[in-house]
């Protein structure tokens, strides 16, 4: 019983109507197109985004930095807090070429100077932030592709559910049109 319920659409019926039918088969693209394009959709969006963190992750380099000042004590910088313990101070590194670099980065509080920290450094020398980790960038591609997914299939459905409305609005004025013809003999008798 419950599957004829399901597939009563697609039955050959006198009452079915030519919009019953073309529902049916926006249905029917519906499914196809949330399986099918969510699918690709997530994971074309994943592997794009896990090669861009595989790229960002190749394209880092950790490198030795010497601290020029003292780190300040976490009380002093209180015009800049993040939320972490870090304080920012000014560091030293060499880039590739062997030229001296100065920057500024985040360290723990009261580092004298002359500590060596290991900071991270773009193709270019300069400070960038830590690469995710091989784990980090597929947990955030997996998301990415998901979040991805999940669009695509809001969309289908926003659209199918926009195009039933409008099914359902021809319907109702075909009724009507169809009920003004026959009430008028249905009516009462005028002599």
């Amino acid at each position: 019983m419950r599957r004829t319920k399901l597939l009563w659409r697609w039955r050959s019926n006198p009452l079915r109507r030519p919009s019953d039918i073309l529902e049916a088969r926006i249905i029917l693209m519906a499914v196809v197109l949330l399986l099918a394009g969510g699918l690709t959709a997530g994971i074309a969006t994943g592997r794009a985004a896990g090669d861009a963190l595989r790229e960002q992750r190749q394209g880092r380099i950790a490198t030795t930095a010497v601290l020029v000042d003292d780190a300040p004590d976490r009380s002093a910088d209180t015009a800049y807090r993040t939320g972490d313990d870090k304080v920012s101070v000014t560091v030293r590194w060499q880039d590739r070429n062997g030229s001296a670099r100065v920057g500024t980065t985040r360290v723990e509080p009261d580092r004298p100077a002359g500590t060596k920290i290991t900071v991270w450094v773009d193709e270019h020398g300069r400070l960038t932030a830590r690469p995710p980790g091989p784990v980090t960038s597929v947990i955030e591609a997996a998301l990415v592709g998901t979040v991805a997914a999940i669009g695509w299939s809001s969309l289908v459905l926003c659209v199918v559910y926009g195009m039933r409305l409008r099914l359902e609005h021809r319907r109702a004025q075909q009724w009507e049109r169809e009920w003004a013809a026959i009430d008028p003999r249905w009516g009462p008798k005028r002599s």
